[in-house]
């Protein structure tokens, strides 16, 4: 199902890793990868383990791209080998695989697409330590919803 505008209530399409870091659904979730429709608008990859924090990206943003999550670094590269968005917003801190170190597998692969950090991360040295790995940009939490959609919009 994809979302649209009417879609309401929101539900959510939780993809994970099994054991054998192979990629399993569960029953709530927002996009499944074969009914991503490449045509109708651009697809972001959300890496992030915090489901509120996801909940709040997602809301901000699906109105006018498709969103589909992936909770943990492992799950961040699986996801954009499969699905090759066109643009990652990478939280730093999460399970299995940290996003810098996510983010420096992507870019052996892909060196075009943007990521975007969202992350509790402030420093200038996060900024910096996320930027080698070849990030794109960099926003601190909590996140300004205005921010994000004018940012995300400007490296689409």
């Amino acid at each position: 199902m994809l979302l649209e505008d009417s879609f309401f209530p929101y539900k959510e399409k939780v993809l994970s890793c099994d054991d054998k870091k192979n990629i399993v659904s569960d029953e709530v979730n927002v996009l499944e990868k074969e009914n991503l429709d490449v045509k109708k608008s651009p697809i972001i990859l959300v890496a992030e383990d915090t489901d509120s924090n996801f909940t709040l990206v997602s809301i901000l943003l699906r109105k006018e791209y498709q969103i589909v999550r992936a909770k943990n670094g492992v799950e961040a590269v699986k996801l954009h080998a499969e699905v090759h968005p066109d643009l990652v917003l990478m939280d730093i801190q999460m399970p299995e695989l940290n996003g810098l170190d996510a983010t420096r597998l992507i870019r052996e692969v892909d060196q075009k697409v943007p990521i975007i950090a969202l992350t509790a991360y402030a420093f200038e040295s996060d900024r910096l330590a996320f930027m080698e790995t070849g990030g794109s940009d960099y926003m601190s939490k909590p996140i300004n919803p205005d921010e994000l959609r004018k940012l995300v919009k400007r490296r689409l």
